[in-house]
């Protein structure tokens, strides 16, 4: 369990890097939520599609940092493994790749 909680403040971690990043590359082109700054970097040719959904399932997974939001025991997730640890840090770097080459 002390494992799974490790990866999951990892993930935090990078949701909330990956947030910060996207708000300041788009100030002043795009407002608003999460989501809908993802759905810009996509139309705008920025990110593919894949890191879109990648990038807002971390979102959705940094999310769960809320305990009163969540519907399951915490202890009993499968999403906090190294597999998705290794998703998440793959995505952060690829976001990272794309917007610094455009």
């Amino acid at each position: 369990m002390a494992k799974e909680m490790v990866i999951k403040m990892q993930i935090f971690l990078l949701g909330t890097v990956i947030e910060s990043i996207t708000k300041v590359y788009l100030r002043g082109t795009c407002g608003g939520n999460f989501k809908r700054r993802t759905t810009f970097l996509l139309q705008e040719g920025y990110i593919s599609e894949d890191l879109q959904i990648d990038i807002e399932w971390i979102w959705d997974l940094r999310n769960n940092m809320h305990l009163f939001q969540l519907e399951d025991i915490e202890w009993s997730s499968e999403d906090y493994t190294v597999a998705n640890h290794n998703r998440a840090v793959r995505a952060f770097r690829e976001l990272l790749d794309a917007l610094s080459a455009s």
